[in-house]
C-alpha cells in the first residue's frame, strides 16, 4: 500500500493511497478525494498524483469531488491527462459534485472520458483507493 499527503497549496490538500487487490493478478484500484479548490495552482500536486497512479495501472480509478468547493478547466485537464496514462481498459469514476463542479464537468464534456455518477463513486466494491 502507497499513501502520501501532497499540499499544492492552503486551498487544496491531495492524499493519496493505493491498494492492490488479494488476487494474483488481480489489478490495484485508486480512489482519490479532492478537497479545496482547484486552479492553475493544483496543477503540479495532480500531476504527481498521475504519476502515481498510472504507475500502479488501475483497473478503476475512483474520484470523490464532494470536497471541492471551486475548479477551473484544470479538473477536466486532469481528469483527461489521467485517463490518458492508464491502462486502455480501466475505468475512471467522478460522483458527489455540488453543482458549480458539475457545471465544469457538464461544460468540459468529461461523461466522455469518465463515468460521472451523483451518488458516492465509493458505494460497492472499490479495486483501488486514493484521497486527494
Amino acid at each position: 500500500m502507497y499513501s502520501r499527503s501532497i499540499w499544492a497549496s492552503t486551498v487544496f490538500r491531495a492524499d493519496l493511497t493505493i491498494r492492490a487487490c488479494a488476487g494474483a493478478g488481480c489489478p490495484p484500484r485508486a480512489r482519490l478525494r479532492l478537497v479545496g479548490e482547484i486552479d492553475y495552482a493544483a496543477r503540479p500536486p495532480l500531476a504527481e498524483i498521475i504519476t502515481r497512479v498510472a504507475a500502479s495501472a488501475p483497473a478503476r480509478v475512483v474520484i470523490d469531488l464532494e470536497g471541492l468547493g471551486f475548479a477551473t478547466s484544470e479538473l477536466a485537464d486532469f481528469v483527461v491527462r489521467l485517463r490518458g496514462r492508464l491502462p486502455r481498459d480501466a475505468d475512471v469514476v467522478l460522483g458527489r459534485a455540488a453543482p458549480p463542479i458539475d457545471a465544469v464537468l457538464r461544460l468540459t464534456d468529461l461523461r466522455k472520458v469518465a463515468t460521472v455518477r451523483g451518488d458516492s463513486p465509493a458505494t460497492g466494491a472499490v479495486v483501488c483507493a486514493a484521497t486527494v
